[in-house]
């Protein structure tokens, strides 16, 4: 097991323990990886009012094609996503990861 499948499933097996999702957000800090960054900013905007999404936004903006990666099939057949943005009526990000797709067929 790697360390990033290690950290992915301490955080799948304490989902509300953000304290791990933080140390694996200093992990890619480390490696020069902005998902860091971005799952610090979630864990701070699920505490704090809707309305306070600048940097999210931003840090979607600039990766979210790349962040979605190996799911992006999942996502549909107009290839776009909301799924990181929170509050999203048909996919949930929580702090960081995509928690939640709805599919319709």
């Amino acid at each position: 097991m790697t360390a990033d499948e290690a950290f992915l499933q301490d955080i799948i097996e304490h989902p509300d323990d953000d304290g791990l999702r933080l140390i694996y957000a200093d992990y890619l800090d480390e490696r020069g990886d902005p998902r860091g960054d971005f799952f610090r900013v979630q864990c701070r905007l699920a505490k704090l009012p809707e309305d306070d999404l600048r940097r999210e936004r931003e840090l979607l903006g600039k990766h979210k094609e790349e962040w979605l990666g190996p799911v992006r099939d999942l996502l549909g057949p107009s290839g776009r996503c909301t799924c990181f943005a929170l509050g999203t009526p048909n996919n949930r990000a929580g702090r960081g990861f995509l928690v939640q797709r709805a599919v319709s067929r």
